[in-house]
């Protein structure tokens, strides 16, 4: 897509650039894909996480990882509505800075962990959950929202208000986790820091290919 701007940069906020994308079909099914990749990461994270229970994997965690999954699923399968095929290749919007996303995220978090003296394996694992959940449900709250919001002034068939609302329960039920301890409790403004950064590299990388390209 090319761009009537010219010059350096525009630093447009995300409802700018998804006023673009649910627009554009192709834009709009790289998008999809895109999300869909992202959701599937933190299923299969979160199911790299459960092997610290042994086997006896709470159920909240069983259904957090499920619904991660039917997320990523049903991202893709929004593709058909835009009549073109899910399993079509195509590039992810936002590049290697999409890929590695949530492995950075990840990363970050447990660095910060292990600086805040916590070292214990399963105890830096389920802190590294909580925090990155948490990172993840915070930026989904905000980022599916605007997404919802264009959907709709666009009139499109495609509707993410349950998954909004999963979402959100997610959220809920991180926080209260989080605030039964109070040196993981401490570190969410950090985090939050963190994933502010990573997020926005990868929107910049996002805003480029749009429109400068």
């Amino acid at each position: 897509m090319k761009t009537p701007f010219s010059g350096p940069l525009l630093k447009l906020n995300l409802d700018d650039i998804l006023k673009v994308v649910v627009q554009d079909h192709s834009l709009h099914s790289r998008w999809l894909l895109t999300l869909s990749y992202l959701e599937n990461c933190g299923a299969r994270k979160i199911s790299e996480f459960q092997s610290i229970f042994k086997g006896q994997v709470p159920l909240s965690i069983l259904q957090h990882a499920w619904e991660e999954s039917r997320h990523a699923f049903f991202m893709k399968k929004q593709i058909s509505k835009l009549g073109q095929n899910p399993d079509q290749k195509r590039s992810f919007l936002g590049g290697t800075k999409a890929k590695n996303l949530l492995y950075l995220l990840d990363v970050k978090i447990l660095k910060l962990l292990k600086e805040n003296c916590i070292k214990k394996k399963e105890d830096l694992y389920y802190g590294a959950y909580l925090l990155t959940t948490y990172a993840i449900e915070k930026r989904a709250d905000s980022l599916y929202g605007a997404y919802q919001k264009n959907l709709e002034n666009n009139g499109s068939k495609i509707n993410l208000k349950l998954i909004i609302k999963e979402e959100e329960n997610h959220l809920k039920e991180i926080e209260e986790k989080i605030n039964k301890n109070k040196k993981i409790s401490l570190l969410k403004p950090k985090v939050l820091e963190i994933e502010s950064d990573i997020f926005s590299n990868f929107l910049s990388d996002v805003e480029q290919e749009i429109f400068l390209t």
